[in-house]
């Protein structure tokens, strides 16, 4: 294997370089259609929101591997005219105009969610007190039941469904 000369980098370390620059580009790239997009997808967004997290971030569909934040900054901010920092900055921004949007639209969603967890719990409650009933007629043919009745009575109480 020949010596290098001064200035020289071998090929090993070139290609490792010319994939890290890749992988980074990728990452600018998947920023930029974020940014384009009205309601992106909090998932990917979440990852630019701090150097740290877009350094650990992998992603094997989309071939991004975790880099060490050094590197990163070093790419980015040849990749990026404002720099790691305002990149981060752009994505919270972004982040928070996109749950906020999303949260006006789904204040219906949530309302039909709460109506009908309400009468989930509502059935519930019917059922169990159905089943209530139906152990107090069957303690008159069996003493077991009795004691069943009575241990669920000490353990939850006369009227657990109302706490």
């Amino acid at each position: 294997m020949p010596r290098l000369r001064k200035g020289e980098v071998a090929d090993g370390v070139k290609a490792k370089s010319i994939a890290i620059k890749s992988n980074i580009k990728r990452r600018i790239d998947i920023f930029y259609e974020l940014i384009a997009m009205e309601q992106p997808p909090s998932e990917p967004l979440e990852y630019f929101q701090s150097a740290q997290k877009l350094a650990n971030w992998s992603d094997e569909s989309r071939a991004i591997l975790p880099v060490s934040v050094k590197t990163l900054r070093k790419h980015v901010d040849a990749l990026y005219p404002e720099g790691l920092a305002a990149l981060c900055a752009s994505a919270r921004l972004k982040l928070v105009k996109t749950v906020v949007n999303s949260s006006q639209s789904k204040t219906t969603d949530y309302k039909r969610k709460a109506s009908l967890a309400i009468d989930s719990a509502l059935e519930m409650t019917a059922r169990y007190l159905d089943l209530l009933e139906r152990m107090k007629r069957m303690i008159h043919h069996s003493k077991d039941m009795e004691l069943e009745l009575i241990k669920h009575f000490r353990r939850y109480g006369q009227h657990p469904h109302i706490k």
